[in-house]
C-alpha cells in the first residue's frame, strides 16, 4: 500500500476449500474461506477477519426462467491508496489507510429471464460491516495547532450492520437495449469508529436508483440516455464538528452518442449533470455543472 508520503507493504492471501453437490433442479455450493496476510505495518489489520462462510444455493422453480437462490459469502478489502485513488480523485495523500472486512453477507431472492431478452434479480441482503471505508472532507489542519481545515478527503472507518432490499432490471434485443437498478439499505449507528460513535456512515446515500437505456441503429449510430438518482445522505462537517448534517438528493441525468465511421474509428460525445443539479457523490465535493464532452475513439 503507498499513501503519499506514507510507504508500507499489506498483502492478502485466501484459501477456498468448497463442496459442490447437484440433483435435479437443486444446486450448492459449500465451504469456508481462510484468509491470511502479511504486513510491515501493525495498525492496518484492525479489522481483519480469518474465517468466513462462503456458500451458494439455487434451486430451478420455472425451468431456464426461475430461481429461487441464496448465498453467504464474506471478504477482507485492502483499501490501497492506488486503488482508491481510481475511485476518488481527490482524496488526500495523508489519507488513513486501513484494510476493511466483511465478516458476515447473507442474500437471497428471486431471478430469472424470459424469451433471452428480459432478466430480473429481486433481493435482499444483510451485511455486517467491520471497518466500513468514508470519506470525509476537511478532516485534515492546515498545520499543527491549527484552527482551519483544508478541503482534501481523508477517510474514515466504522462498524455497521446494513440491511438492504434491491433489484435489477433489464432488457436486450438487436436494437434497443435498457435497465434499471435500484436498492434501499438500512443502516445501524457506528460502532468502533475513527471520529465519532453512534453516528449513520457518511456518504451512504439509503436510496439509489439507476437508469439506462441505448438504441443503436445498424451498429453504426448508438443513442444512449442514463439517470442517477441518490437520496439525501448523511454528512460530517469537520470544521463545526457537526454529524447530523444531510447534503441533498440529486438526479444526474446524462447523454452519450457514438457514431461508428468504421470498424476501426468511431467519434463519441457524452453530456453530463443536463438538469444542472447539485451532485455529491463524495461529501462536500460539489461536481462540476452542466457539462460536455467529445472524443474520437480508435481499435488498433
Amino acid at each position: 500500500i503507498y499513501a503519499g508520503i506514507q510507504e508500507y507493504k499489506y498483502g492478502l492471501y485466501e484459501v477456498i476449500p468448497q463442496y459442490s453437490f447437484e440433483k435435479g433442479r437443486l444446486k450448492v455450493l459449500a465451504g469456508i474461506k481462510i484468509s491470511g496476510r502479511y504486513k510491515s505495518k501493525d495498525d492496518t489489520d484492525r479489522y481483519h477477519n480469518t474465517f468466513f462462510v462462503k456458500g451458494d444455493l439455487s434451486f430451478e422453480i420455472a425451468k431456464n426462467r426461475l430461481w429461487l437462490y441464496a448465498k453467504a459469502d464474506g471478504w477482507n478489502a485492502l483499501n490501497s491508496y492506488s486503488s482508491l485513488l481510481m475511485e476518488n480523485r481527490w482524496i488526500s495523500q495523508e489519507a488513513d489507510l486501513r484494510a476493511s472486512s466483511v465478516p458476515l453477507m447473507l442474500q437471497g431472492g428471486f431471478k430469472g429471464q424470459v424469451h433471452n431478452k428480459f432478466s430480473y434479480n429481486v433481493y435482499a441482503r444483510y451485511t455486517v460491516h467491520e471497518g466500513l471505508l468514508q470519506y470525509i472532507g476537511g478532516i485534515l489542519p492546515a498545520a499543527e495547532n491549527d484552527n482551519y481545515y483544508d478541503s482534501r478527503l481523508n477517510t474514515i472507518y466504522s462498524n455497521h450492520r446494513e440491511f438492504s432490499v434491491g433489484g435489477r432490471f433489464g432488457w436486450e434485443s438487436k436494437h434497443f437495449s435498457a435497465g434499471t437498478t435500484l436498492e434501499y439499505s438500512d443502516y445501524t449507528k457506528s460502532k468502533n469508529s475513527t471520529l465519532q460513535e453512534q453516528i449513520q456512515p457518511i456518504g451512504y446515500a439509503p436510496f439509489k436508483w439507476h437508469i439506462y437505456g441505448t438504441y443503436n441503429y445498424r451498429q453504426r449510430i448508438w443513442i444512449g440516455v442514463v439517470a442517477d438518482y441518490r437520496s439525501s445522505t448523511p454528512t460530517w462537517s469537520a470544521t463545526w464538528h457537526q454529524s447530523s448534517l444531510e447534503y441533498k438528493s440529486f438526479l444526474n441525468l446524462g447523454i452519450n452518442v457514438k457514431y461508428a465511421i468504421n470498424r476501426v474509428v468511431s467519434l463519441f460525445a457524452t453530456g453530463e449533470n443536463l438538469l444542472d443539479k447539485q451532485i455529491q457523490y463524495y461529501p462536500q465535493y460539489l461536481e462540476k455543472g452542466i457539462s460536455f464532452g467529445f472524443g474520437v475513439l480508435v481499435k488498433l
